[in-house]
């Protein structure tokens, strides 16, 4: 945007400078002044097509990484999470995934940082959570009820992180 309005301010300062400085009569001048801003707006066209470029290619990207995990594996990980006898079982699947993913998204270190560093975080959060989990005994119909409301609203925050950056939601 200020790039634009700089631009523009050039552009018409041009204009104004040849006015003022040249012998050129009103057709000539705006002769030029519409070339100018014709060139200035090919120039903002070419940047915004790049942009655009750029954002569909990664999310083509994120798409071919990411949508299995969302929409298969993360759910049917899930789903293998049980208590036998007030112990926890079935993690280790789930918690491959989430190692996965992580490692897929590297790509997202030097294409987004932000959103890397974020997204690592939070499935990180949720690996630890998992392991720890893993580790305690003694789980009682209140305590599975506690680890079972947890982990979802680790997972749902996975994805909202994830949704928010490549749905814009």
């Amino acid at each position: 945007m200020f790039g634009t309005v700089l631009a523009s301010a050039v552009v018409r300062a041009e204009c104004i400078n040849c006015v003022e400085h040249s012998n050129l009569n009103f057709s000539e001048i705006s002769s030029l002044c519409f070339s100018s801003i014709a060139i200035l707006i090919s120039v903002i066209t070419l940047i915004e097509q790049k942009r655009r470029q750029r954002t569909e290619l990664e999310y083509e990207f994120f798409k071919n990484h990411f949508m299995d995990y969302l929409n298969n594996d993360i759910p049917n990980g899930r789903k293998l999470i049980v208590f036998e006898d007030e112990k926890l079982v079935g993690i280790d699947n789930l918690l491959d995934v989430l190692t996965r993913m992580r490692k897929d998204a590297d790509y997202f270190k030097y294409s987004n940082n932000k959103f890397y560093k974020k997204f690592k975080k939070v499935n990180q959060k949720l690996e630890d959570f998992l392991s720890e989990g893993l580790n305690k005994q003694g789980y009682d119909n209140d305590r599975q009820s506690e680890f079972n409301r947890k982990c979802d609203r680790k997972i749902r925050k996975l994805y909202i992180t994830i949704t928010k950056q490549y749905f814009g939601l």
